[in-house]
């Protein structure tokens, strides 16, 4: 039935979120990408179908992210990234979309970076999310992780560590997104009145 409605609706979102459980109850993580495989494969090939196959992939780099597998995670991000660029020859509509993504999936290779001591690389990825989508800088991934958040960890990085250039070059770049991407999350900001960490009185 799913396979179904999707030969019929191949932009469903619906049906696609259906589709990822499926594909990782049956399969496991690596078994969500076959699946988008399959699809890439079969004909009529939805223009589409690229930019779920890089969402599919950026869910699978998360998974691995969890597991403790960096080199699988990166791979992933990078298939995300392939898929994500595809999708916008074949359908230029999908770009604003397809940029978010993009520069999730490179903050998320900034904070593996980060997490492996590559103060360079993670500054690197981290300034071509910015660059790719700065609207994005704030969104938050499956990891609850936002490109800001792995900004704002390399900056005291690198204030400690050097050198002195890269600190500057990330600040600049944080001082050049909108300030309410600088704003911290919801559940994060104090509620007034009050203190932090105690929940309001019922």
């Amino acid at each position: 039935m799913l396979s179904a409605g999707l030969a019929r609706f191949p932009e469903s979102w619906l049906l696609h979120e259906r589709l990822r459980p499926q594909g990782l109850e049956g399969r496991g993580v690596d078994g969500l990408e076959a699946v988008y495989a399959d699809l890439l494969r079969s004909e009529p090939r939805s223009p589409s179908i690229d930019w779920f196959a890089g969402y599919a992939s950026l869910v699978t780099a998360e998974y691995h992210r969890r597991a403790g597998n960096p080199a699988a995670a990166r791979d992933a991000y990078g298939r995300a990234i392939s898929h994500y660029e595809h999708g916008i020859e074949l359908n230029p509509a999908s770009r604003a979309s397809a940029d978010h993504y993009v520069a999730v999936a490179l903050a998320g290779r900034a904070r593996l970076a980060l997490e492996g001591g590559d103060l360079a690389r993670a500054l690197e990825e981290l300034l071509s999310s910015f660059a790719r989508k700065p609207e994005a800088a704030a969104t938050l991934d499956g990891l609850n992780l936002s490109a800001v958040d792995t900004a704002r960890m390399l900056l005291a990085r690198l204030r400690a560590e050097g050198p002195e250039g890269l600190a500057a070059k990330l600040q600049d770049a944080l001082d050049a997104l909108d300030p309410a991407q600088l704003e911290l999350p919801a559940y994060e900001r104090e509620v007034a009145g009050v203190a932090p960490g105690v929940g309001p009185s019922r």
